[in-house]
């Protein structure tokens, strides 16, 4: 097991050594503690003393600048009796708990893990029941001062921006609220990720409230940013901006972003992303009616898809060329249309995609319903209805069960 040495100098030329066990194998649970309660404790009013001179793991010098540890003594069972426990910490932009002991009090404890745990917990959160808790640190407290500010605000931030993707589709104005003021404090912290996310969270609250305008403001404004961030951030952005277009109807506007993502994807060589922009590009060509390029882009990624293994992109090609062929012409081609729509339904089904198996059998309804094959039609509408109710899918039951009627009983 990894050993840890604390040298802390008390007073001038007086070094104690204090040995700690690593917390990543003698307690992992210690690994997931949370930033904000560490945060917290570090903003107690508590004796804090620069008083840490040497750190060495394994017998190799680490550099201690970056490093503080809590420690106290613990009032046992018996007044009497006290023993120290203590915590090392250190900071890379995040605080983590790197080591525990001393050993001494450990082998005491017989190595009990829920000792350890419980003793840490306690410490953290409530000192005030402790002897002689004190924060020794390499530097002085008015630095530690300022990354926990810094942290801090990371942590209300952070409970923010999860907040508003908790709500987006709940309640997108009250997402808005929350994720504007994520990007605030992103940016006043010179957060460049954050404030990426918070943006893009804002933008996709704004257009699930109909108000494309400001979710094109701040993807713009989010693109900007991206460009710090490579190609992945640039991706996501144009393909928001893209699909953002596609929502008001602007396909042209929407083939135009989508052919910038497909070059960016092809020279980054990012076999995914270029298979899933071609599906996004041939549906764009399709409703603006390019259905001879929409159909060449589809059977592309089917070969791409294919290659790749990948069933999803597979099932939307199929249903992709199923359409654009319909639209084409359905009568002369209809036996391909339907195997296109049953080969893609097989996939949806293997990948339990319920909303998707109810999507292509709603088109299979529709092209026998335009045969005037009503049997047929009752056939898949009647399938997509189980699917419906299988899992609770309140809204398209009602439709299914609408579809059904007017089937069996078609208006005048």
């Amino acid at each position: 097991m990894k050993s840890w040495v604390i040298k802390i100098e008390w007073a001038p030329s007086q070094l104690e050594e204090i040995r700690m066990w690593d917390a990543e194998e003698y307690a992992p649970q210690l690994l997931d503690f949370r930033e904000t309660l560490l945060v917290s404790f570090l903003q107690n009013d508590l004796p804090w003393l620069a008083a840490l001179r040497e750190i060495w793991l394994e017998g190799k010098k680490v550099d201690p600048s970056s490093f503080f540890i809590v420690v106290g003594r613990k009032i046992g069972a018996n007044q009497d009796e006290s023993y120290p426990f203590g915590i090392l910490v250190e900071y890379t932009g995040t605080l983590s708990v790197r080591a525990i002991g001393p050993r001494k009090t450990l082998h005491k404890a017989e190595s009990d893990i829920n000792f350890v745990m419980k003793h840490a917990l306690d410490l953290l959160e409530s000192p005030s029941s402790w002897e002689k808790v004190v924060v020794i640190s390499h530097t002085p407290q008015s630095e530690w001062k300022k990354v926990i500010e810094i942290l801090s605000k990371s942590a209300v931030v952070e409970e923010l921006l999860q907040k508003a993707q908790d709500l987006l589709t709940v309640d997108p104005r009250e997402a808005l609220t929350y994720a504007l003021r994520a990007q605030k404090i992103y940016n006043q912290t010179e957060n460049a990720n954050g404030e990426f996310i918070s943006l893009l969270v804002v933008a996709e609250a704004a257009r699930l409230m109909g108000n494309y305008p400001i979710a094109q403001q701040y993807l713009q404004h989010s693109l900007e940013i991206a460009d710090k961030l490579g190609d992945t951030a640039k991706l996501q952005v144009l393909n928001n901006l893209a699909g953002l277009y596609v929502d008001e109807g602007a396909y042209n506007d929407a083939i135009k972003l989508y052919e910038e993502v497909l070059e960016i994807a092809t020279k980054a060589n990012l076999a995914s992303e270029q298979i899933n922009v071609k599906i996004n590009l041939a549906e764009c060509y399709r409703r603006a009616g390019g259905l001879n390029k929409a159909l060449n882009l589809f059977e592309e990624v089917l070969v791409m898809a294919k290659a790749a293994n990948e069933m999803v992109a597979q099932a939307y090609a199929l249903n992709g060329m199923a359409k654009t062929l319909e639209e084409i012409d359905l009568l002369n081609n209809f036996d391909q249309v339907k195997e296109y729509y049953e080969e893609a339904l097989k996939r949806f089904e293997k990948l339990k995609m319920p909303e998707e198996q109810i999507h292509v059998l709603e088109n299979l309804t529709s092209i026998f319903e335009r045969r005037q094959d009503i049997s047929e039609a009752l056939y898949y509408v009647n399938k997509a209805f189980n699917i419906a109710k299988e899992n609770k899918l309140e809204e398209k039951l009602r439709y299914l069960e609408e579809k059904k009627k007017n089937l069996i009983e078609p208006e005048e």
